[in-house]
């Protein structure tokens, strides 16, 4: 049988590192990285390479000229992998500390929006497994599905695509608690080998056979 591939992968690049926490000089793209890293070491640890789905973490380290063009390269070589589903690691940026929460940005056909719902239902949990202050807790609350047509602008990872794709944006970078959050390196590592459990769940009852 051949196992589906699920693409994990950060947001943003160095050059171009997206939102920033100016309290403590952490970025979307180094933070993004980080996760993806440590969900790849979740996966290897476990063994899942023999039960069920391959994890490609792709960290790529592209120096073109622009952004745009990290982003064309990026997308050439992920849909060259044939894979199941992509899903791309962000954070949104606010001024408030009052604003939290976790949202998936799907692309609009079935298989994306199916998996996009999936995950929302497994941050529900995370955010009750990993988040130890009622501020904190708010950490991974699920806010909302959306697509580019809710929001009413395009989205260049989900047009570039070819394959189910989604966005998940783990909450609001610039919210200090958020970002203390993931400066805890126990809290990464168990959020990590969460999203892993989940990715390896949905695999097996959805992918298995495509």
């Amino acid at each position: 049988m051949t196992w589906p591939n699920i693409v994990i992968t950060p947001g943003h690049t160095r050059q171009s590192p997206g939102a920033i926490n100016k309290t403590y000089g952490l970025s979307e793209h180094e933070i993004t990285k980080s996760i993806i890293e440590k969900v790849a070491d979740s996966y290897i640890r476990k063994d899942r390479r023999k039960a069920g789905y391959n994890l490609i973490a792709f960290t790529p380290n592209y120096t073109h000229r622009t952004y745009g063009d990290c982003l064309r390269a990026k997308f050439n070589d992920i849909n060259e992998m044939n894979p199941s589903l992509i899903l791309e690691f962000h954070f949104n940026a606010v001024a408030s500390d009052e604003v939290v929460g976790s949202e998936m940005v799907s692309a609009p056909d079935m298989a994306s929006r199916k998996f996009a719902k999936y995950m929302m239902r497994e941050f529900a949990s995370y955010h009750k497994l990993l988040a130890p202050d009622n501020k904190a807790r708010r950490l991974f609350l699920p806010r909302r599905v959306v697509t580019p047509q809710d929001l009413g602008r395009d989205i260049f990872i989900l047009d570039s695509a070819k394959y189910p794709t989604n966005i998940v944006e783990f909450s609001f970078l610039s919210t200090d608690v958020i970002a203390r959050q993931f400066m805890d390196r126990v809290f990464v590592t168990e959020l990590a080998w969460h999203i892993e459990d989940s990715l390896f769940d949905y695999a097996r009852h959805n992918l298995l056979g495509d």
